[in-house]
């Protein structure tokens, strides 16, 4: 399969609840599953990060579908690029509230804050070794906790 992946960064239209987060999960799991996506999006705030991979020709579908939903804003994409192998294929659609998870590395908020005052934002391979870090953060603390 041609595998593929798209960082990008984006602004919500106005903040989101636990409740609208969840819904978002549920959501976005059912469309990514179908379409055989995989990834993570984390929030804080106001502003997403997001990394999604799969095929390219899903990726563009589900990516199109993100540009014109009316909750995202700013959107800037980091890095879009052809991969080997997923490094999210155990995560179907991980999405995560970054207020909740004080525990973990908080430099993957350095691109969204960057984003909120309207800065040029780092490159996307900084932006997805950040979240692969953050990734393998989460995964030991389930581990930890399990």
């Amino acid at each position: 399969m041609d595998l593929h992946h798209i960082v990008y960064l984006s602004s919500a239209w106005e903040g989101f609840d636990r409740s609208e987060l969840d819904e978002l999960a549920r959501i976005a799991n059912a469309k990514n599953t179908k379409h055989g996506l995989t990834g993570l999006l984390l929030y804080s705030g106001t502003h997403f990060i997001q990394v999604l991979e799969g095929s390219r020709d899903d990726l563009d579908t589900v990516f199109e579908k993100i540009r014109r939903d009316p909750r995202h804003t700013n959107i800037e994409v980091l890095f879009d690029t052809p991969i080997r192998a997923r490094s999210f294929d155990d995560w179907g659609m991980g999405v995560l509230d970054l207020s909740d998870r004080v525990d973990l590395d908080r430099s993957v908020f350095r691109f969204i804050a960057r984003q909120a005052r309207g800065e040029p934002a780092v490159s996307g391979r900084a932006a997805l070794a950040a979240l692969n870090r953050f990734k393998q953060e989460l995964s030991a603390s389930r581990s930890n906790a399990a």
